[in-house]
This record gives C-alpha cells, sequence and structure tokens, in this order.
C-alpha cells in the first residue's frame, strides 16, 4: 500500500521484487538456465575454494547477468504489449537487448575460465 506522498512500504517493495523474480522464473528459460549456471558456479566456489576477492567478483558477474536477464525480459514484454506486431525496427531492439545478456554472459565465462580453470588443473596435477 501507498503512503501519503504515493510512495510504497519496504515490505511491500520487496514483495512486489520476489514476485517479479517468481515471474520470471516459472515463465523464462533463459532465466532458468542462468539460475542452473549460477547454482554450478556456487558449487564449484564452495569445491575448489575461491579467494574473497575471487567470490566478489562472481557473485557481482552473476548479478549483472540475471539482472540483464532480468531487464531482457521486461523490455521485450513492454514492446509486446505496446506494439504487438513484429518489424524490422521492433526486432532490432529485441536482438539488440539479448546481445546485452549475451555481452555480460560471455565477460562471465571468460572470467569464470580465469577463476576455475587453474583450480582445476592444479587438482589435476595432484593426482
Amino acid at each position: 500500500m501507498q503512503n501519503k506522498k504515493g510512495q510504497t512500504g519496504i515490505g511491500e517493495s520487496f514483495q512486489l521484487a520476489f514476485r517479479g523474480f517468481g515471474i520470471a522464473l516459472s515463465s523464462e528459460r533463459n532465466f532458468q538456465i542462468h539460475l542452473v549456471c549460477t547454482a554450478v558456479v556456487v558449487a564449484l566456489i564452495l569445491i575448489l575454494g575461491t579467494s574473497i576477492v575471487e567470490t566478489m567478483i562472481l557473485v557481482v558477474v552473476i548479478s549483472l547477468i540475471l539482472s540483464m536477464e532480468l531487464i531482457n525480459t521486461s523490455m521485450e514484454r513492454l514492446i509486446d504489449i505496446i506494439e504487438p506486431s513484429m518489424n524490422s525496427k521492433i526486432k532490432e531492439v529485441k536482438d539488440m537487448l539479448a546481445s546485452a545478456v549475451l555481452v555480460s554472459s560471455m565477460g562471465a565465462l571468460i572470467i569464470g575460465i580465469f577463476v576455475f580453470v587453474p583450480k582445476i588443473f592444479e587438482i589435476l596435477r595432484a593426482f
């Protein structure tokens, strides 16, 4: 509920944010894929042991990717409401939105390689 200034209370703000997260989780395949990747990264952090700096970088990158996916999905849905018929300009906008997710995902993959591959090689050398 909004207060006299038209602002939503903090509890309701969190509730709405979690609702949005749930909508994305239940309806967006790419968001689900990114969450599975997040679980894999968290498992690797716990299994391989990362430094606090490495962990912080990975958390920031994961947050970036999930946020980009939420923005991409939100914008695509908004575009579909405003202009239900597809045209070349709308397709370009949607493609660029998807590209933003791709760029952040590729950056995350590179960071993951730099963080995890040396640790995996170190374990393999021990055998």
